[in-house]
């Protein structure tokens, strides 16, 4: 928490671009994904390439994830933090474009 408090504040003081905090419910968008790939793999009649198509898109979620956040903190010009880290309702959550964007 005091790690979290440290960044945002270093990012408010002196990045000039950064405007304010957002926040992600990282939890609630791998469950998405989770959801999102058990519901395929478990479509009968898969060949072996489309399980393996699956098995991949499961290995690349942390990285598209990653991608798609830095994505918003560059448009929303934010520091985006996990949204269970932050104790105001100020802050404008952002896992309903980061779940949009990663096709969840």
């Amino acid at each position: 928490m005091i790690v979290v408090i440290t960044l945002v504040a270093y990012h408010l003081r002196y990045d000039h671009g950064v405007t304010g905090i957002g926040t992600v419910d990282v939890t609630e968008i791998y469950n998405n994904a989770r959801t999102k790939l058990a519901d395929r793999y478990m479509k009968t009649g898969l060949s072996d390439q489309e399980k393996l198509a699956i098995k991949n898109d499961y290995d690349t979620f942390g990285k598209n994830l990653e991608t798609t956040i830095n994505q918003i903190m560059a448009e929303c010009r934010c520091v985006l933090v996990a949204r269970e880290a932050v104790l105001t309702t100020n802050a404008v959550d952002y896992t309903p474009e980061a779940i949009q964007r990663m096709g969840l």
